[in-house]
């Protein structure tokens, strides 16, 4: 097999260096706020890129697909997470948990209460093994990147049949993305009763839980200006959704929602 020449070496070098390069500038802070929409096979994630850097991840659907995407986000020179929130544990989202414990470097994670049951020993194994600092959501809490931005989490009130949920709210300037996670009815409806304020400008429709997170209480609750949902919506919500004057906006193959923060 013949030998490449030191030309076609250093052309070759030069190239796959573009690439890197290209790849980093596209990723690089530009003064506003990038909430890009992973969409996966059976759920959803939002990756945000803070305009100072901070990178942070929303896990509201547990998929392994999600390492691939989340790598096409992440600096491609350093795997890694300012913040991860997962808001529900079910078993699927404790095992991807575990798995970018594992993987990546994240200095905090935000969850909801573990269940006191073995189901979650592989994740509390995980946070062990790891420098990561982990707050629980047992009471609302804000994680505030000291720019301006903050996420909030609104734990749901325990329920013996389901696993722990809370609501996720990300802040940044006049603008806000509500994460509902899947909550049951029940836990909804004593969610709102509590008074918590879950306002928001968009509400991201979940994948599973769509009628407790379009019901009529939680719409009012949130009374979000714009939803967002990576699957088809039949015409009666959309109908219901103009009912309350929300717009609606399909991102079937996901995307990205930029949020000015200039």
């Amino acid at each position: 097999m013949p030998s490449l020449s030191p030309r076609l070496w250093l052309f070759l070098t030069l190239t796959c260096l573009l690439v890197i390069a290209f790849h980093e500038w596209r990723l690089l802070p530009n003064g506003r706020v990038h909430a890009t929409l992973l969409d996966l096979p059976h759920d959803q994630a939002v990756f945000i890129a803070m305009p100072t850097g901070t990178q942070m991840l929303i896990e509201e659907g547990a998929d392994q697909s999600l390492l691939e995407a989340l790598g096409e986000q992440t600096r491609l020179l350093g795997s890694s997470l300012d913040l991860l929130v997962i808001p529900s544990l079910r078993a699927p989202d404790i095992a991807i948990a575990s798995e970018l414990l594992g993987r990546m470097t994240i200095r905090t994670m935000l969850i909801p209460p573990l269940p006191r049951d073995s189901s979650a020993d592989r994740l509390r194994q995980a946070i062990s093994a790891t420098a990561t600092k982990t707050i629980v959501a047992d009471q609302s809490r804000t994680f505030d990147d000291g720019h301006g931005c903050t996420i909030e989490s609104f734990p749901s009130p325990a329920l013996a049949s389901s696993p722990p949920s809370m609501i996720v709210r990300f802040l940044c300037g006049d603008s806000s993305i509500v994460i509902p996670g899947i909550l049951r009815k029940e836990e909804m409806e004593a969610l709102l009763r509590s008074g918590m304020d879950v306002h928001g400008s968009t509400l991201l429709l979940p994948q599973q839980g769509l009628p407790v997170a379009t019901s009529s209480g939680f719409l009012l609750a949130v009374h979000p200006h714009l939803a967002i949902s990576t699957l088809a919506v039949a015409k009666p919500l959309q109908d219901r959704l103009a009912h309350f004057g929300i717009s609606l906006r399909i991102m079937a193959k996901g995307g990205e929602i930029v949020i000015g923060n200039d």
